[in-house]
């Protein structure tokens, strides 16, 4: 008995495939709502606006792989493509594992069946794009070349270069927690009888 609580405990190969998919999920979301970023403004509100959808997905992620490491997985692919491929920062794929680590020993602590806690370990993944936006704010030189290189227009990029204020950079922080928030409750309403049935709530 003892064995084989453990053993379910353990990633399966199931587990896999639902990692794949939902982590293809919130690379999908992160890319298309980076790539509408077509105005200054909508730049620096990438990591609010996907703060803002994530949650679900996360939440029901939580539900159908609620194991140790399941997070840590996402959280490594998310932010080698990302940190790594994308922006090529070191620096940003530090950053965001931190975030999803944290997250990771915050939901494992309920032993991921704890609503409050799997929430609280939403709330601080919904930071981990700024890893890469923040860079305006850090590595203005660096982020503005790789948008030239990218293909935006020094205008644009002259623009979020002037929205990179420390003001909006907090005013960003506050956003991102108010749509983590709002995200959570919409989850929660969404896949209740999921939750429930999940053993979550």
């Amino acid at each position: 008995m003892i064995n084989q609580c453990v053993k379910n405990n353990k990633l399966q190969g199931k587990d896999f495939i639902f990692v794949g998919i939902f982590t293809a999920i919130f690379l999908a979301i992160t890319v298309i709502v980076s790539g509408c970023a077509f105005l200054p403004i909508l730049q620096i509100m990438v990591s609010p606006i996907c703060a803002l959808l994530y949650a679900p997905v996360y939440l029901l992620y939580l539900a159908k792989v609620g194991k140790p490491l399941a997070i840590t997985i996402l959280g490594v692919i998310c932010s080698a493509f990302v940190g790594l491929l994308v922006y090529g920062n070191v620096f940003c794929f530090l950053v965001n594992m931190i975030i999803f680590i944290a997250a990771e020993l915050i939901a494992k602590a309920g032993g991921y069946k704890n609503f409050k806690l799997n929430a609280i370990s939403y709330f601080v993944v919904s930071f981990w794009t700024m890893g890469e936006s923040g860079s305006f704010w850090f590595f203005k030189d660096f982020a503005a070349e790789l948008s030239l290189n990218g293909g935006y227009t020094q205008e644009w990029v002259d623009g979020v270069s002037k929205l990179s204020t420390p003001l909006s950079f907090v005013i960003v922080l506050a956003a991102i927690a108010v749509a983590a928030i709002i995200s959570i409750v919409f989850a929660k309403g969404m896949f209740k009888k999921h939750f429930k049935k999940a053993g979550i709530i």
